[in-house]
């Protein structure tokens, strides 16, 4: 949602870099359905050199869903330039255009790294899934939801809190007014009581409707999934141990945990 540059500010590791690549067609078929050769074409393109020159190796890792391909082409008549890449993520779609035609997008995230340099890439992880930031967010009704890339939905949710809290102002100011109207002129009590009665009747429904806003507010910014983004932690070079065994002495029982890390 940021784009690749606030993308790259993440990073734990530095010695790798997220590119993305874009293409905006009006025929599919130009990309190429095979994974590696449009993985070619990409880097071809980023690298800007003939694609028949590039060769791909595929890298298992046992460690990861995602596999690590080695990029190699000739810098020179005596070299060979070498880069590690990762895919993080692909997403395609049709878009219609006013003449009835439509064009296919495709965006992928890559991660490459550096020349000749055997990158230790971080983990990639791409969620809908948020931390606590945009419950705390929405302490201001709506943005959370911006914050969470549902702008639409924010800037509703703000728009809506911010007409019912105008619709409780406005009822309770010309409550009051007729209240003060109605002590003033006893004659006419009846008259300007009832009036003030259904100023507080708008009041109350502002406060009533201002108060669920507030709260589906905040429940859909701590449960309600965001757009998909890209979360990147520490790669574990050995994964966390946990044990549990049941404890017991003559004061008290329960179980024991012990996390190795």
């Amino acid at each position: 949602m940021k784009g690749v540059k606030d993308l790259n500010k993440h990073r734990i590791s530095k010695d790798y870099e997220f590119v993305a690549f874009h293409h905006e067609l009006t025929d599919k078929s130009i990309i190429p359905d095979d994974n590696l050769a449009l993985l070619r074409l990409n880097m071809a393109s980023h690298f800007n050199i003939n694609p028949d020159l590039i060769s791909i190796d595929s890298i298992p890792d046992p460690e990861l869903n995602r596999a690590t391909y080695s990029v190699s082409f000739p810098a020179n008549d005596d070299e060979i330039t070498r880069f590690y890449v990762q895919q993080v993520d692909s997403y395609n779609r049709y878009d219609n255009n006013v003449d009835g035609s439509f064009d296919y997008i495709l965006d992928q995230l890559y991660a490459i790294s550096e020349k000749d340099k055997t990158p230790s890439f971080d983990n990639f992880e791409v969620t809908r899934k948020y931390n606590g930031l945009p419950v705390a967010m929405s302490l201001i009704p709506g943005l959370g939801q911006i914050y969470k890339g549902q702008s639409a939905k924010g800037y509703s949710i703000l728009g809506t809190e911010v007409f019912f809290c105008a619709a409780i102002a406005y009822g309770e100011i010309n409550r009051d007014y007729y209240m003060k109207k109605a002590r003033e002129n006893q004659e006419f009590y009846g008259s300007w009581k009832r009036k003030a009665d259904t100023f507080r009747t708008v009041r109350n429904i502002g406060i009533v409707f201002a108060s669920a806003t507030y709260l589906y507010n905040i429940f859909d910014a701590a449960f309600a999934k965001g757009a998909p983004h890209v979360k990147i932690s520490r790669k574990n070079q050995y994964p966390a141990d946990l044990v549990i065994a049941p404890h017991a002495s003559p004061w008290h029982f329960g179980a024991s945990l012990a996390l190795t890390f």
